[in-house]
């Protein structure tokens, strides 16, 4: 990644992997079941991205939107 100068990776999971290991680290399977079906969902059915979004974050967060590489730089500290 860019931000923190080095490559960042991920090992995709089986959901049924990865559902046992959220279990394992302490979350309730009702919990876990229902954010995996929410993601597929979401997989599935993606929403747009649009210009009304972007009016939603300075209303909520007093500050304008920032692209991801904005957020990325500023919180590379904290993946180093």
């Amino acid at each position: 990644m860019e931000a923190i100068g080095a490559e960042v990776w991920f090992e995709e999971l089986k959901p049924a992997e990865a559902r046992a290991e959220w279990v394992a680290n302490g979350y309730p399977g009702e919990v876990a079941d229902w954010l995996f079906a929410t993601w597929a969902e979401s997989a599935r059915n993606p929403t747009p991205t649009n210009q009304a979004w972007a009016d939603v974050v300075p209303h909520l967060t007093g500050r304008p939107a920032r692209t991801f590489a904005q957020w990325a730089n500023g919180h590379a500290a904290d993946f180093r």
